[in-house]
């Protein structure tokens, strides 16, 4: 089974234009880095014949069976345990793992874009607003982790004791 998006109109309005040809390349990318394994895999696109006209186009990609907005709303219907969710929770975070990975910001994660299937898989869809990165703006550098660490007050003795070893430049 595919799933399939109708665009109309395409160049009607600029801002609609570039979404499209930014989810298409970035759909693309993300397709051949991991064969689809978190997003949704790009399989065709089918346009008009005349390049000239292009009023319309399709975009073939894989079907999954629900998102996670259709899972909530109907969570009352189904079995739905703490162990699905912790497989649910777990399978995004790998997923946002995987797109950051591949320098690419999703913008527009929400539970409608966050694609579940009946085994609890989840894949990332619509990255209209997505963009891509230079790779060390999504990678932490080495010394960027313990910059952040000394920066948390975990609880009001932490603050304290922290200060204090910065105090003496420890």
């Amino acid at each position: 089974m595919v799933a399939i998006k109708l665009l109309r109109n395409l160049f009607d309005e600029i801002y609609q234009s570039c979404k499209l040809l930014t989810e298409i390349r970035i759909l693309k990318q993300l397709t051949q880095i991991n064969n689809g394994l978190y997003t949704t895999s790009l399989l065709d696109i089918i346009i008009e014949d005349d390049p000239r006209n292009v009023n319309y186009a399709f975009i073939v990609m894989e079907f999954v069976d629900s998102d996670l907005k259709q899972v909530c709303l109907t969570a009352n219907n189904i079995e739905f345990s703490e162990e699905h969710v912790v497989t649910i929770l777990y399978n995004l975070l790998c997923a946002i793992n995987f797109i950051h990975s591949a320098n690419v910001m999703h913008r527009d994660i929400k539970p409608g874009n966050i694609l579940v299937d009946s085994n609890c898989h989840v894949k990332l869809c619509d990255f209209g607003l997505s963009r891509t990165v230079p790779g060390n703006l999504l990678i932490p550098q080495a010394g960027d982790l313990k910059v952040l660490c000394t920066k948390v007050d975990l609880n009001k003795e932490n603050s304290q004791e922290l200060e204090k070893s910065e105090q003496k430049g420890v």
